[in-house]
C-alpha cells in the first residue's frame, strides 16, 4: 500500500509534531535528499521528513515512485538509508552533517 502524506516533525517534537516514528515505514526527506525505512518507535532525524510508503515493498519499488511524484529529485540522486535502532539515526545525522560540510566546502572554495 502506498501513502502520499505529510508526516512533519521536528528532532525536538512539539505540539502536533511527530519526534518518532509511529510505524515501519519510508519516509523521504526531498531537501537531503533521503529515502528512509524508519521503524517503529524510532527516533526520525532532524528536518521534515513525508510518509511515503509501507515498509512492505522493497526499496527499488519505492524509490522510483518517489523520483516520479517529486520531480525535483529527477534531476538529483536519492541515496536511500535504513534506519532501525537509534545508533542508525545517529550514524545517519553524522554522515549527513559531514555531507553538508563538504558542500559548504565545495562551494566556498569554488
Amino acid at each position: 500500500m502506498w501513502y502520499y502524506g505529510l508526516v512533519p516533525f521536528t528532532s525536538a517534537g512539539g505540539p502536533g509534531l511527530l519526534s518518532r516514528a509511529g510505524e515501519t515505514a519510508y519516509y523521504l526527506n526531498g531537501k537531503l535528499p533521503r529515502l528512509a525505512l524508519i521503524a517503529r518507535g524510532v527516533r526520525f532525524p532532524s528536518g521534515t521528513w513525508i510518509r511515503v510508503a509501507d515498509s512492505d515493498q522493497p526499496a527499488w519499488k519505492v524509490e522510483p515512485l518517489v523520483v516520479d511524484l517529486f520531480a525535483a529529485l529527477q534531476r538529483r540522486p536519492l541515496r536511500i538509508a535504513i534506519l532501525l535502532t537509534e545508533f542508525d539515526v545517529e550514524e545517519f545525522e553524522k554522515e549527513i552533517g559531514d555531507d553538508w560540510s563538504e558542500k559548504r566546502r565545495d562551494r566556498d572554495t569554488g
